[in-house]
């Protein structure tokens, strides 16, 4: 059979997979990937046409093959072939920056308005695994959650200076198509538990009883790593806030962001840096990302923090704060790889709401 438009989803995937069908059939891919069930969808690439996942350019495949050959970095075959996925969209962002500092100087700059010097882009971070010169560990930086595979990463982590000695660094998640942020396997997985998530005295019933020795399997699995923990002594986190919600507030999507945020805070604690950012760069037209049935997620979130907290979290839109701002810094060597990445992932605006 065929391969065929992938139909599925929201407005916006559906539009994408659309869009990236007709993207692969005008550079002459004529050869598709298969789904588990074997059909093939025009998004999806054979893995020997991989390059056309990463804008034509060697550099970010052979970055993206380095990566995923010496650290846990997802799901590689995905990633090579699925035109859709954030993690080719990642690396297809940040690996030119992550191989000119100046530029991503310029960049960060411009986000952070002061001039500062990146020393480091680190694509994939997993805390204890990122050597940056001036930038050591000092004690563990993870959440306690780090088995494998598995535990709080970011996407990408940003390692900078400014001229009075001021050490930062900036935790990027990136979202293409997603619907939602990852949401708590206790939840998903524990129907019995759900009720107790949802009431008001959560807290003082799934969480305060066991701080100080958590069981084997507490139906919060939270509770088995430092994440509630480092919440109560968070300065990004009001704690009285989080305990007194109607309902654990990080059962859906403001679980990942919960998680990135501790991560930022630990990260920058570990390394003894003064500044510490978490920040979701995404399309501005995946709306879909931040709403949760009625909950608008980044609301919801910023109800929890502090002052801190709220400076220190930030919604990036892919064209205003990451395409534009280049478009005006970049130099002449950049123009193509920019061109590229705004052809790909900025959709042309039309009147068709998502």
């Amino acid at each position: 059979m065929d391969a065929v438009v992938y139909q599925s989803g929201n407005g916006w995937q559906r539009d994408r997979y659309a869009f990236m069908a007709e993207y692969l059939a005008q550079r002459g891919v004529r050869q598709f990937g298969r789904s588990r069930n074997g059909t093939a969808y025009r998004h999806l690439l054979a893995e020997s046409a991989a390059i056309h996942n990463f804008l034509g350019d060697t550099r970010i495949l052979h970055a993206v093959r380095r990566r995923f050959a010496s650290h846990k970095a997802g799901d590689l075959v995905r990633t090579l072939t699925n035109t859709t996925a954030s993690t080719p969209f990642c690396f297809n962002l940040f690996v030119p920056l992550q191989l000119d500092l100046e530029l991503a100087s310029d960049l960060v700059s411009h986000w952070l308005a002061k001039r500062v010097c990146v020393a480091h882009v680190e694509i994939e971070f997993t805390p204890n695994r990122c050597d940056v010169a001036g930038f050591g560990l000092q004690e563990d930086e993870s959440l306690g959650d780090q088995s494998g595979s598995t535990g709080t990463d970011a996407d990408v982590a940003v390692f900078y200076g400014d001229a009075v000695g001021t050490r930062g660094v900036i935790l990027i998640e990136t979202k293409y198509i997603e619907a939602g942020f990852s949401t708590c396997t206790s939840y998903r997985n524990k129907p019995r538990v759900r009720s107790v998530c949802d009431a008001g005295d959560f807290y003082e019933r799934l969480v305060r009883p066991h701080l100080a020795l958590p069981p084997a399997s507490p139906d919060c699995g939270y509770v088995r790593f430092a994440n509630w923990a480092l919440t109560n002594k968070s300065a990004l986190f009001d704690a009285a806030a989080v305990a007194s919600a109607p309902g654990c507030p990080f059962r859906g999507s403001a679980q990942q962001i919960w998680r990135n945020l501790l991560l930022a805070e630990r990260v920058a604690a570990a390394r003894g840096l003064d500044e510490l950012h978490f920040w979701v760069l995404a399309p501005v037209q995946n709306t879909y990302l931040w709403q949760e049935g009625t909950v608008e997620v980044e609301l919801a979130v910023r109800e929890l923090l502090t002052r801190r907290g709220r400076e220190s979290f930030r919604r990036l839109e892919l064209q205003r704060d990451f395409t534009d701002p280049l478009g005006a810094i970049a130099r002449t060597e950049h123009a193509e790889w920019l061109a590229k990445v705004v052809e790909r992932y900025v959709p042309v605006p039309t009147a068709v709401a998502f």
